[in-house]
């Protein structure tokens, strides 16, 4: 009676291996790009949620609310009451973000390409003027986040916008 030997071989084993590095070779960048497009995403609603933040305290308080922006690599946002501030410093000689602050460090595969400061009006919550903040996580991952004149904010991604 003959035995069998039972496992694998050599050449099997170097097949699976092969094929399975095939597989992670395409799949590695396809998830990088998806971790990106998340954290573009993730920094776009946080935004939203802010600049919702900033209207609704502008007609609570009843003091005009102000969103400052630094763009760039090491970006931010502040939102302060009042007057504007300086979102690159969490606490400054000048006016500081007193309502809320975020900045690059939470999102780090994010970068902030331009934003226009906005401010509420504190009567009806209307923005002074439309504002844009356009946000990238590599050359085809594109944000943009809008405020219109009524004050509401909006976000839409990729070439739609």
């Amino acid at each position: 009676m003959s035995h069998s030997p039972r496992g694998f071989t050599l050449v099997e084993m170097a097949v699976v291996m092969a094929v399975l590095a095939i597989l992670l070779a395409a799949a590695v960048p396809s998830y990088s790009r998806f971790l990106v497009r998340k954290q573009m995403e993730l920094a776009g609603e946080s935004l939203v949620l802010d600049l919702r933040l900033a209207r609704e305290e502008s007609v609570r308080h009843g003091q005009n609310t102000f969103v400052s922006y630094r763009s760039g690599e090491h970006w931010c946002w502040g939102i302060s009451r009042g007057q504007p501030c300086d979102c690159a410093f969490a606490s400054s000689d000048g006016q500081r973000c007193n309502v809320a602050r975020a900045d690059s460090a939470e999102f780090p595969r994010v970068r902030m390409d331009r934003a226009d400061g906005v401010e509420f009006e504190h009567t009806m919550g209307r923005a002074m003027a439309p504002s844009q903040v356009l946000f990238s996580g590599g050359p085809e991952q594109k944000l943009r986040v809008e405020v219109n004149s009524l004050g509401r904010a909006s976000m839409c991604r990729g070439e739609a916008c």
